[in-house]
């Protein structure tokens, strides 16, 4: 009986360590998945020329494969059906904070989201692809960021899941 609390100690730990590890890879999954509606939502912009309520919908139709951010875009388009009395960046800042632990968000990605929400439909089209490149390229230089340090700490985090589960092994004895 003590043998397989020491081994589920040791598992659960060792298992925590791994989830905190790789909280880095979802949230760079998360930041590609945003990059890449930002484009489509860029092109619906540009080429189509369809109103943003419009675009919202394509571009949760376009990303069935990925169900986070095309839930994200059906909710802003039904929100938007829904709430015709409230403004846009409105809608658009409270479904973004209530994603924010979905997306693994700090408090600066949800605070450059909710800005670039303000620009949608407020200002000209060239004014946008602009507020969306720029949105972009912020996302880009976070992956860089988030990437180099999930590596160094990536092996910190597996390495002290196990620590703690010997750790408590050895006090509990």
């Amino acid at each position: 009986m003590k043998i397989a609390g020491i081994v589920l100690i040791i598992i659960s730990s060792s298992y925590a360590g791994l989830y905190y590890s790789n909280l880095y890879i979802y949230k760079i999954r998360s930041l590609n998945s945003l990059i890449k509606a930002l484009f489509l939502l860029k092109s619906e912009i540009t080429f189509t020329i369809s109103t943003l309520y419009e675009a919202f919908f394509n571009i949760s139709s376009a990303l069935k494969d990925d169900k986070q951010i095309s839930l994200v875009f059906h909710e802003l388009y039904k929100s938007m059906d829904m709430y015709k009395d409230k403004e846009l960046d409105e809608i658009w800042s409270n479904i973004f904070t209530l994603k924010q632990h979905e997306f693994f968000m700090d408090a600066q990605d949800l605070d450059n989201i909710i800005v670039f929400g303000r620009t949608l439909g407020h200002i000209d089209k060239d004014l946008q692809v602009s507020s969306i490149d720029q949105l972009i390229s912020y996302m880009e230089h976070k992956i860089v960021f988030v990437n180099d340090t999930g590596i160094k700490n990536r092996r910190m985090y597996l390495s002290l899941g196990i620590i703690t589960g010997l750790v408590v092994v050895v006090v509990l004895l």
